[in-house]
């Protein structure tokens, strides 16, 4: 069993993208965990937001109980549209973690291509100061604080930008693999 664990398909639609990356990645590194019934991005009107939200939490509180302390590192996988190139966007509550990827990414020439952003709990929105240090945005999500601020694991939100909204194309799968080796490498430090 390998420490890491690579989540595929929590939005269904994502899921032939996650494919295509996991064909790519070492299997004696990262164990992929397919969700083929994952949930829909699609949402119909503003009294969905409730089920929405109710649906993500769901899903991550069982896939909570299936992991359980059996990795070190949770990736998951998403992916967006752009028109713009490669792009990436890592979310993470971890500032060592983001100080790793800050340095890694600047090593690799990647800085440009990918935005690193801190995940902060709901309560915070109304107390979050921002300081003269913190370059880096905060986001709060659907995601229960017991997996984004797990103490048996650590987790990453991985979105890559597709140039189209299918499975996304090779130099696509395989920039999206090289920063899961990234991920990993930052993650292997602590």
């Amino acid at each position: 069993m390998a420490e890491t664990l690579l989540i595929t398909g929590i939005h269904h639609e994502e899921l032939a993208f996650g494919d295509r990356v996991s064909e790519l990645c070492d299997h004696t590194q990262v164990d992929v965990m397919r969700v083929p019934q994952g949930i829909s991005h699609a949402r119909t009107g503003t009294d969905d937001e409730f089920y929405f939200a109710t649906q993500h939490r769901e899903i991550y509180l069982q896939l909570k109980q299936q992991v359980k302390s059996n990795y070190k590192l949770l990736i998951d996988l998403h992916c967006g549209l752009t028109e713009n190139g490669l792009y990436a966007e890592i979310f993470t509550h971890d500032d060592d973690f983001i100080d790793c990827m800050t340095a890694q990414l600047t090593e690799t020439g990647r800085q440009d291509q990918v935005r690193l952003i801190k995940i902060i709990a709901e309560f915070a929105k109304r107390s979050y100061t921002i300081t003269a240090d913190d370059s880096h945005p905060k986001a709060r999500t659907w995601i229960p604080a017991s997996i984004w601020n797990s103490h048996s694991f650590a987790y990453v939100g991985l979105e890559i930008y597709l140039s189209d909204q299918r499975q996304g194309t090779p130099n696509e799968w395989e920039f999206t693999r090289e920063l899961i080796s990234e991920i990993q490498h930052c993650y292997g430090r602590f």
